[in-house]
């Protein structure tokens, strides 16, 4: 499993839900929104950015290969 956690600053407004939610994976960036960190997701941390991406309210959250 390569599964990498992507966040489009264009649509974070950072709420801070995912950090909240799953700080393993998931810091504020230099400008001031949520950023992923590249790093390999085990099962444990892939479960929590899903459940990271599902309360996105502006769907910004995207896990993908």
């Amino acid at each position: 499993m390569n599964l990498r956690v992507y966040v489009d600053q264009r649509r974070c407004l950072f709420c801070g839900i995912c950090g909240g939610v799953c700080s393993e994976v998931f810091r504020v960036g230099s400008e001031g929104k949520s950023i992923a960190l590249d790093i390999e997701l085990t099962e444990d941390l892939l479960a929590k950015a899903k459940f990271a991406e599902s309360l996105c309210p502006v769907n910004a959250i995207e896990i993908k290969n």
